[in-house]
């Protein structure tokens, strides 16, 4: 009946699945999001079979495929993980890590004064009078290469010490009076007792199934790519909020589902 050819169009991607079978004993699904693009090349290169015609001239007799080096380039939303994957590199878990707290336009409050911070935020765990940096502006208005003078949180005087500052425990701190309402920049280390970091393991094994619905909801197209590999060239754009994330692939299998509903 008419219109049962336009209920079949696809009408969009709704399932991604990227999964790591380097431990075929235990294969994962990455957790991404959906991906918002997508584009198949098929690499096909061809070549022209080359004759003259009998009025003498130049003509195409055949062509013929020289390479076939299909890719499939996803668009995603910036994750953690989609970042990763661009990288071709994966994350791994990292226990009491050396690192730092650093801000470069942190406001002093009008007081001096900044509360410890509880746990589960950024700064708790840092020790007492950890060694630190810290620099101001000066007359000019260009940072100061000579950093501001650290004291001891316990017995920190903003009045005597007005160019200086104080860490306590937890990233408490105390700023002397001259900076009070200022801009400053500082450094202090502390230890993350766990986090997840890049490391240097890529993805040697993965595959790529994608997933279309049709305008009716009622068919699902699926496609299938048995092995791909990472292009971990070109660029991460933080800016947009979304990085293209490509694929060498094989020929794809491609079905189709149909349903009663995909709702």
């Amino acid at each position: 009946m008419p219109g049962d050819v336009i209920q079949k169009v696809v009408k969009g991607l709704v399932r991604t699945a990227v999964r790591d079978n380097s431990n075929p004993l235990a294969p994962v699904t990455l957790l991404l999001p959906t991906a918002s693009q997508i584009t198949y090349d098929t690499g096909i290169e061809l070549a022209d079979l080359e004759g003259v015609s009998c009025q003498g001239v130049k003509i195409t007799r055949s062509r013929y495929p020289t390479s076939e080096k299909p890719k499939v380039n996803l668009t995603f939303p910036n994750t953690p993980e989609t970042i990763a994957l661009k990288l071709n590199r994966k994350f791994v878990t990292r226990t009491a890590v050396s690192s730092s707290i650093f801000q470069s336009d942190f406001i002093v409050p009008p007081d001096g004064i900044v509360a410890a911070k509880p746990i589960g935020t950024l700064g708790n765990g840092v020790a007492a009078d950890a060694v630190s940096k810290a620099w101001q502006l000066n007359a000019a208005g260009i940072t100061d290469q000579t950093a501001l003078t650290q004291g001891t949180f316990a017995g920190f005087d903003a009045a005597t010490t007005p160019l200086g500052f104080a860490i306590g425990a937890d990233n408490a701190q105390k700023w002397g009076s001259g900076l009070w309402n200022s801009t400053v920049s500082f450094e202090i280390p502390t230890v993350i007792a766990s986090l997840s970091s890049l490391g240097t393991i890529p993805y040697s094994a993965l595959n790529l199934r994608l997933a279309f619905v049709t305008i009716d909801g009622k068919s699902l197209l699926t496609i299938s790519f048995g092995q791909v590999s990472v292009d971990s060239t070109g660029s991460i754009n933080f800016g947009e909020g979304q990085t293209e994330v490509g694929f060498f692939a094989g020929s794809p299998e491609i079905d189709l589902i149909p349903l009663s509903n995909f709702c």
